[in-house]
């Protein structure tokens, strides 16, 4: 049976009337979150500076941008719920918000108002997104996400060039902006609080940009999704390059059946690979010691980086508080201060579970970690059953949110999270409105 999706490349519908028209203000907050996303400058802190993170509330730029969101998209977001016209994504997502928002009065904190107050900020960012992308301005939505991704991507690859900063440190870039793996192996972060964090942003940002790409059939798309992947190739994460694999994975099998598409997505595959196996290749020292450090390893922890440890600590923390977890953001305090902590000094181990279901369980209770399961395997299902493009973008994402926990642990993951459940609600909505979704193609052209 031939794909819908496909008939739209080949004839897009015309174009309407020629007009310019701002965007809503709901559109311009999000679009403001998504360019000061990048720039974790610190406005104003509560508690011991000298702390990590994981200890202390900090408020940062994106955070007066979600603020305004919230104030403007919240009353769009509860009336799309009782349409239920919200996508699924973006509304499992609030039912997250709302199970930790409850969760926080059982353990009030500022750090945990903080968190609570952003999960609600991703959630009207998620939704307005998806809006704005099938309302006209998909290639507004898809310029920012691509645009703050490829600026990730410069910034790091001059970093790794230089070995250096740039000197931006006003604009939130570390004073040393790489992670040590060896002393002789460092990654870069451009801007980001770990290189993690940005191969999360480049395989989000080029996944949509690729796939972007392919809808309207313009190259500068594609182009601009080689750049973005860049970073995945000198940042050294396993999961990344398991995710970059995917995402490549996914074009390459939208190649496969006779269409208009055939090519755009056989080049959508080939350049994302390229975007990664080049600077791998120019820095594949780095590579060749991860991979040194995974076969040499003598234990699973070794293997894994203690995430078999974390596990433990987390599903202990899970079962210790079923019922409201220890609170949003107070995963960490909680497990150093637990009686039965020892496990932790024994390993010399004390940060967050790198899963997501697991820390949110554990922060949020068994209802939370349900929700957090269900969000994960429903818009799965939905990306599956959208096609093989809207599933290598899901699990593109989905190796860091099994084995990290920045997709929700820090500011700038949670941003990056509501980005891709944006980006995947809206590739349901095209897959079941293919028309509309070729009046959107055909303005980008």
């Amino acid at each position: 049976m031939p794909d819908p999706s496909a008939r739209t490349l080949a004839h897009p519908a015309p174009p309407p009337p020629a007009s310019v028209t701002a965007p809503p203000l709901r559109v311009s907050l999000a679009l403001l979150a998504l360019v000061l996303m990048p720039f974790p400058i610190v406005v104003h802190g509560w508690g011991d500076p000298t702390l990590a993170y994981d200890y202390v509330t900090i408020l940062f730029p994106v955070d007066v941008a979600l603020a305004g969101l919230l104030v403007v998209g919240i009353g769009p977001l509860v009336g799309r719920i009782r349409r239920r016209a919200i996508g699924l994504g973006a509304g499992l997502w609030t039912a997250f918000a709302v199970v930790m928002t409850v969760t926080w009065f059982f353990h009030p904190s500022a750090r945990g108002l903080h968190r609570t107050f952003e999960l609600w900020g991703v959630a009207v960012l998620a939704d307005a997104l998806t809006d704005a992308a099938t309302s006209g301005y998909g290639s507004l939505v898809v310029g920012a996400v691509t645009f703050v991704a490829v600026l990730e991507s410069v910034w790091a690859i001059v970093q790794q060039i230089t070995r250096s900063g740039l000197g931006l440190t006003r604009l939130g870039e570390d004073p040393h902006p790489f992670y040590p793996f060896t002393p002789s192996v460092w990654a870069p972060m451009g801007s980001m609080v770990h290189p993690y964090v940005l191969a999360g942003l480049a395989l989000v940002g080029g996944g949509t940009a690729a796939w972007w790409g392919v809808r309207t059939g313009r190259l500068h798309w594609l182009v601009l999704a080689a750049i973005a992947v860049v970073p995945v190739g000198f940042t050294f994460s396993r999961a990344g390059l398991l995710s970059l694999g995917l995402l490549a994975g996914g074009f390459a099998l939208g190649a496969l059946p006779p269409g208009e598409r055939r090519r755009p997505c056989a080049l959508a595959a080939l350049l994302l690979c390229v975007g990664f196996v080049v600077p791998a290749a120019v820095w594949s020292s780095g590579w060749r010691i991860r991979a040194d450090q995974t076969s040499s390893a003598t234990s699973a922890d070794a293997v894994t980086t203690d995430r078999g440890a974390l596990i433990r600590q987390g599903w202990d923390t899970l079962t210790a508080h079923p019922l409201t977890g220890v609170g949003p953001g107070r995963y960490v305090i909680a497990l150093e201060a637990r009686a039965t902590s020892a496990r932790a000094r024994k390993t010399g181990v004390v940060k967050p579970v790198h899963n997501v279901v697991l820390l949110v369980g554990a922060e949020g209770g068994v209802l939370a970690l349900l929700v957090m399961a269900a969000l994960y395997v429903g818009v799965g299902w939905r990306s599956l059953r959208a096609g093989v493009l809207a599933l290598g973008i899901y699990l593109a994402y989905l190796p860091f949110s099994m084995l990290d926990h920045f997709p929700y642990s820090f500011p700038q993951g949670l941003l990056v999270t509501g980005v891709w459940l944006a980006v995947l609600d809206w590739l349901w909505r095209v897959r079941r409105d293919p028309t509309r979704a070729g009046e959107a193609a055909a303005q980008a052209r």
